[in-house]
């Protein structure tokens, strides 16, 4: 038998031992500490939800079917102590040495990617099939009905950053097809000229070659961008209303660090990725009017100075998104003797209630929102039953399945 080694003792290793139960012990209590007298101080996570509050009626626990429990557990969850600091440390050390987060896909040089917006659009895709004619032939009686109240509908939608930039996305990642419900979506328009669109996909492509029009760290496209996009815009604007194609401002670059966004913010970590952001140096033009916005941050109104300028636009309603931001940022409102600015969240309201001598309603909405179109509650039954009762137009020819937009092989 061999013999038993002696147990390593002394000195050294007593302290060696205190020193481990200690920081130990720290670890276990740190969190109750911070809880109790918030001793550190850091910046929060970012949540685009409203935590769990600390529930009321603790007594109530010991009824029969209570829900006291699954309450404070999911407030316990959304507050305890150095919460934040602990999922930043852990999402930073994932970032430094796996370069993956559970919320963005992390690409090529630097590109960030929302990781649920590839899955919404597959959703979109095969909702499609039996969808998209249906959804078309909405916005063309939609095209009816208000041109009966002497009013256009212009169709703005635009394309998510992995549409535009496929070859930065991870290697890992499915290949984007290329026939994908809003490809769908855009033959569709173009098919029928009757209702006007504007091809903001065929835009940024051929401005692609030259600067980069979305940011890498953000969902967004940049404001030089979308700038380009207005200019189109206007100029279909202008056409229908019989004005001018008017002289806008030249369109000026300047470079920013940038490390803001929301997929920097859902990276959630302590030191987010730097990009140089293209931003505009100055808008392309000066509104001169008032702006009046409601206590819903989503709907504002926006009056010229002389609204009865013949050279302006007639008041229009702009359905959008944070990326017709871009627009107002440019100087958009100053084409417009009124406009009228709500979320397209509130798409169906809106339709349904259009202020009394509008001219033009713009419906900008993102790739992904056409997931929420393509489905019922998105309009409401009252509008719905008012549209059907309108002639159908000629149905659009499907597309045929394409070769994948691209594929693993192409991204290495």
């Amino acid at each position: 038998m061999g013999t038993r080694q002696p147990a390593i003792t002394g000195p050294a290793t007593r302290r060696l031992q205190c020193v481990f139960i200690a920081v130990f012990s720290a670890f276990l209590v740190a969190p109750t500490l911070q809880e109790r007298t918030g001793a550190f101080s850091y910046d929060a996570v970012v949540e685009n939800r409203v935590k769990a509050v600390r529930p009321e009626g603790f007594l109530g626990i010991f009824d029969s079917g209570n829900d006291y429990a699954q309450k404070y557990e999911a407030y316990y969850n959304d507050t305890y102590g150095l919460r934040d600091f602990l999922i930043k440390l852990k999402n930073q050390l994932d970032l430094w040495l796996f370069r993956v987060s559970d919320e963005v896909l992390v690409g090529k040089d630097g590109w960030l990617f929302y990781r649920k917006l590839y899955q919404r659009d597959m959703r979109a895709l095969e909702a499609a099939g039996s969808r998209l004619p249906v959804l078309t032939q909405r916005l063309l009686r939609l095209n009816q009905l208000l041109e009966k109240r002497g009013i256009t509908l212009i169709v703005v939608p635009c394309p998510a950053k992995t549409t535009l930039y496929p070859e930065n996305v991870p290697t890992q990642y499915p290949a984007y097809p290329a026939d994908t419900a809003f490809q769908r979506y855009r033959a569709s328009l173009r098919q029928h000229p009757e209702l006007l669109s504007v091809d903001v996909q065929a835009i940024l492509e051929s401005l692609k070659p030259r600067m980069r029009v979305f940011h890498k760290t953000d969902f967004h496209w940049t404001d030089p961008a979308g700038a380009v996009v207005w200019k189109n815009l206007y100029a279909v604007l202008a056409s229908k209303a019989g004005l001018a194609t008017p002289q806008l401002g030249r369109i000026t670059v300047k470079k920013v660090p940038k490390s803001s966004g929301g997929e920097i913010n859902s990276l959630a970590v302590f030191f987010p990725p730097l990009e140089t952001s293209l931003q505009l140096k100055a808008p392309l033009a000066q509104p001169s009017g008032s702006t009046e916005q409601t206590k819903d941050p989503n709907r504002w109104t926006y009056t010229a100075s002389n609204p009865t300028d013949p050279s302006l636009l007639p008041a229009t309603l702009l359905i959008g998104d944070s990326f017709s931001d871009a627009f107002l940022r440019s100087g958009f409102a100053a084409a417009f003797s009124k406009l009228y600015k709500v979320s397209n969240h509130d798409f169906g309201q809106a339709l349904l209630n259009i202020p009394d001598g509008t001219k033009f309603v713009i419906v900008e909405h993102i790739e992904s929102f056409l997931l929420a179109l393509l489905l019922d509650p998105t309009w409401p039954p009252e509008l719905r039953a008012e549209l059907e009762q309108l002639p159908a137009s000629p149905a659009f020819d499907e597309p045929k399945p394409q070769a994948l937009r691209h594929t693993k092989d192409s991204q290495q």
